[in-house]
C-alpha cells in the first residue's frame, strides 16, 4: 500500500499543492508553521481521519468554503483516486475512482494509513 500522489486545494495553509511521492521513500522537512503535519494530515484523512479535527470545516482555509483533496494510491493490487470534497455547511463528499462513497469508513478500507505523533 502506498500513495504515489496528492492534491490539496484550500485544505488548512495550502492554497494548491501537488505533489509527487517516490514509491520507496520520502522525507518532508521544512521550518515550524511550514505546513508538514498538514500534509500528513491530509494523508491520513485520505484514509477516512483525521487526528487534529473534530469537524471537517476546522480543515478548510479560512475565509473560503470548500476544501480538495485527491490521493493516487496503489492498494489491494490496484490503483485508486481517492477523492473528498470539504464543504462549511454541507456534507462532505467522498469518491474512489469517481464512485461516490457513504462514508469515511469505505475509505479505510480501501487505504490505511499509521500516523505517529507527539500530541
Amino acid at each position: 500500500m502506498r500513495i504515489d500522489g496528492l492534491s490539496l486545494d484550500f485544505f488548512r495553509n495550502y492554497v494548491h499543492l501537488d505533489a509527487a511521492f517516490d514509491p520507496n521513500i520520502n522525507v518532508i522537512y521544512g521550518d515550524n508553521a511550514q505546513g508538514k503535519t498538514n500534509l500528513l494530515e491530509a494523508v491520513a484523512y485520505l484514509s477516512g481521519v483525521s487526528h487534529r479535527a473534530r469537524y471537517d470545516r476546522e480543515l478548510i482555509q479560512f475565509g473560503v468554503d470548500h476544501a480538495f483533496l485527491k490521493g493516487n494510491v496503489f492498494a489491494r493490487d490496484r490503483e485508486f483516486l481517492l477523492e473528498a470534497e470539504l464543504h462549511r455547511g454541507a456534507r462532505r463528499v467522498l469518491r474512489s475512482n469517481g464512485v461516490k462513497l457513504k462514508n469515511g469508513g469505505e475509505l479505510s478500507g480501501i487505504f490505511q494509513s499509521v500516523l505517529f505523533c507527539p500530541e
